[in-house]
């Protein structure tokens, strides 16, 4: 924002959005987050539960003559907790800390790189837009010159040779242009890219 310059803003604001980069950053965050929040929750009991029904049938064709028909229902409830006696649960979770921490480190190393790079390639495309211009009002003037060394020669101011050079200067500046479009579309497409 020291720039002053509302595009390059836009172009670093939607690049913090859209990147795949800044994206794989948050999700590493993101995970190692989970990961404390795991090994967090070993500090704490650990609670189940589980139930099931049973159903059995006896077709009464066994000998017994009747037919019947059991049911029974299981449910159990179980507590642990482990003790962190010799802090190896605290270490876990201190590992993690330092892995959520190294990851959100990283996550701002990325947006620093990132704003630096959609800067730099934004500065350039401003740098060879700037170049065009002059580029442009070069072959206009050039031209212009030629104009007017073809009128002198026809009016015999000027010899040949003059118009030769004229044209040589005009036709080398001309010859720029398709190289300096290709560098401000290739600068296009590199902030497209970010």
């Amino acid at each position: 924002t020291g720039f002053g310059d509302a595009m390059l803003d836009s172009l670093i604001r939607l690049a913090m959005q859209q990147n795949l980069s800044v994206e794989t950053a948050i999700s590493r965050m993101e995970q190692a987050r989970l990961n404390l929040n795991i090994e967090r929750g070993a500090f704490l009991p650990s609670i189940g539960v589980n139930g099931g029904w049973t159903r059995q049938q006896s077709s009464g064709n066994t000998g017994g003559g009747s037919h019947s028909w059991s049911g029974q229902y299981n449910l159990t409830a179980n507590m642990t907790w482990e003790v962190d006696l010799f802090g190896s649960i605290r270490q876990r979770v201190k590992a993690q800390r330092e892995q959520f921490l190294a990851s959100e480190e990283e996550y701002r190393g990325v947006m620093v790189a990132l704003c630096a790079q959609v800067a730099t390639a934004y500065f350039s495309l401003r740098q060879y837009q700037q170049e065009w211009e002059v580029l442009d009002h070069n072959c206009e003037s050039q031209l212009a010159v030629v104009n007017l060394t073809e009128a002198r020669n026809r009016s015999g101011l000027a010899s040949k040779l003059d118009v030769a050079q004229a044209r040589q200067v005009y036709y080398g500046t001309l010859a720029q242009q398709p190289a300096m479009e290709a560098a401000i579309i290739r600068t296009m497409n590199q902030l497209a890219v970010l």
